[in-house]
């Protein structure tokens, strides 16, 4: 009944991000902070942006909603962690969480793995004094990868409330924000910790433009300065991702860019913001929320009762309902279920205990795939064509040897089993491993550019200067098959079934069409 036992299970993090703390130039705080200022209402359907980043003072009045708040020590005053006889200040809470991760890092695979050991004894959410804690780790062979002091530096600063108790959740959360940003997968698990329940809000808050995200090109300068306003203070991180979607030559970059290589390792960023209106609306009943959408009651939703409902209670456009109807309509049938909603909606919760599961998926759909069709073929077809139901040991059996954890299996097939009858077809899971990770689509892309010219950048650069044009799905299809990429028949096809080899280029076009304005860019799918 405590505050913090009714935080997110997947965020950790009610209310919403607080407000950032800069440390790098002057220049780009003053930017930072016009930025902050210019902000409208970058969720299209609530608080602005602005309104959110306010709340942090408000926020750190309730222990259980102090997950929102930073972890880093930056908020603190070094004396608090300075030792009366000390003539210099110990390392920084941030350096000892980071430091720990670290050496988690060289028993377990993932940190979510680590904590996984622990939750086998307590609950995640239940508050546990220093003792308590301590003994937990000491059992587990925690304290090995730090001593007393940094233990209780960690403990200290996890307690928010000075209340002397803290939970697993913080301190996992605690530990996946202390890592550095690198990568876009780092980033997302940042903006997840620090309370973003959709990364299109994170995307909005960086740039001042209320509806759509901006093509307008930065230096790293500006482009670091926007990061400062969700929770990206160094200069190192901002070098990292400016770096990686500046294609362009010329040492600018965009936020639309940006947001594209955000996309590309999430689930659906559409279905993420679509959930969290679902959310708000009918607070939190998924099961109302569709039967509400079936305007016929027929116990299906077709793509006019949907895109009709959803404008209208929902406050999407008309593209984006359509695009939204795709995506949860997995198997083109024309009709979404029950089934399907729940699951389209359960896989696109914003969670830090997922992020890990989900680049692993990328990095091994063509594994996953082709040991299912072949683990489940038997004379006549094919594994993915089979209407056959499978126990969750025959899927842990084919995926294990592709190096997934019995952990990251069963995870990743209780998400899929929306039904929770312990038993899913191999095309079943392959939908619901496209519904999690939906960049895989791009994988198939990206092969067959880097087999006929080296890597991605060389595939495209004969387009180099028109890699910002924003075109339409036609235009965007043909100058894929004047680069011989892909073949016509790819295009004019239905999208492609998931037991087919080839490229759903439709797929992919709404992927990058980030604005839902029915235009993409080579820019985009470069970055």
């Amino acid at each position: 009944g405590s505050p913090k036992s009714q935080l997110s299970e997947s965020q950790g993090t009610p209310v919403g991000p607080a407000c950032p703390t800069t440390n790098s130039s002057l220049r780009a705080s003053e930017r930072g902070s016009q930025l902050s200022n210019n902000q409208g209402n970058n969720q299209g359907h609530g608080q602005s942006c602005s309104a959110v980043l306010g709340r942090q003072s408000a926020v750190a009045k309730v222990k259980g909603n102090q997950l929102g708040a930073s972890y880093v020590s930056s908020c603190m005053d070094s004396s608090m962690l300075q030792s009366p006889n000390s003539t210099s200040a110990p390392p920084s809470g941030d350096d000892v969480l980071r430091s720990f991760r670290a050496e988690i890092l060289t028993r377990f695979s993932t940190v979510v793995e680590a904590f996984d050991v622990l939750t086998r004894d307590i609950p995640a959410e239940r508050d546990l004094s220093k003792p308590e804690w301590r003994r937990l780790l000491s059992k587990h062979g925690f304290l090995r990868y730090a001593g007393r002091k940094e233990i209780n530096s960690i403990f200290k600063e996890l307690d928010f409330s000075g209340d002397g108790y803290v939970s697993l959740k913080e301190f996992y959360i605690a530990i996946e924000m202390a890592a550095p940003v690198r990568s876009f997968e780092e980033l997302r698990r940042r903006w997840i910790g620090k309370g973003f329940k959709s990364m299109t809000l994170a995307i909005r808050c960086m740039d001042n433009d209320d509806n759509l995200v901006s093509s307008r090109r930065v230096d790293l300068e500006d482009f670091g300065a926007m990061l400062q306003l969700t929770h990206v203070d160094e200069e190192d991180e901002h070098r990292a991702l400016f770096y990686t979607v500046s294609s362009d030559g010329q040492g600018t970059a965009s936020v639309e860019e940006m947001h594209c290589a955000v996309a590309a390792v999430s689930p659906s960023l559409l279905l993420e913001d679509v959930r969290e209106r679902l959310m708000k609306k009918y607070k939190g009943d998924l099961n109302r929320a569709f039967f509400d959408l079936d305007t016929d009651h027929g116990g299906t939703l077709d793509a006019k009762e949907f895109v009709k409902k959803g404008v209208r209670r929902l406050n999407l456009t008309e593209i984006e309902a359509q695009k939204a109807f795709r995506e949860i309509d997995i198997d083109s049938s024309g009709e979404i279920t029950l089934d399907e909603f729940l699951s389209a909606m359960t896989i696109c919760e914003p969670s830090l205990f997922l992020e890990e599961l989900r680049l692993k998926i990328r990095q091994r759909y063509h594994s996953i795939r082709q040991a299912l069709n072949q683990a489940f073929a038997d004379e006549v077809n094919d594994g993915l064509t089979r209407e056959i139901l499978l126990p969750k040991a025959k899927f842990l059996e084919a995926l294990v040897p592709l190096g997934m954890s019995e952990f990251e299996v069963n995870n990743l097939f209780q998400l899929i089993d929306n039904d929770g009858d312990e038993e899913l077809t191999a095309l079943e899971f392959m939908k619901g491993v496209k519904r999690f990770a939906p960049a895989c689509v791009l994988e198939d892309l990206r092969i067959r550019c880097c087999q006929m010219y080296g890597t991605v950048y060389d595939a495209f650069a004969s387009v180099a200067k028109k890699r910002a044009e924003p075109i339409g799905f036609k235009a965007f299809a043909k100058k894929l098959v004047d680069l011989r990429i892909i073949q016509p028949s790819e295009v004019s096809e239905k999208p492609n079934s998931l037991h087919q080899n080839g490229i759903d280029v439709q797929a992919i076009f709404d992927l990058l069409d980030v604005n839902h304005e029915g235009v993409a860019s080579i820019g985009r799918l470069v970055a």
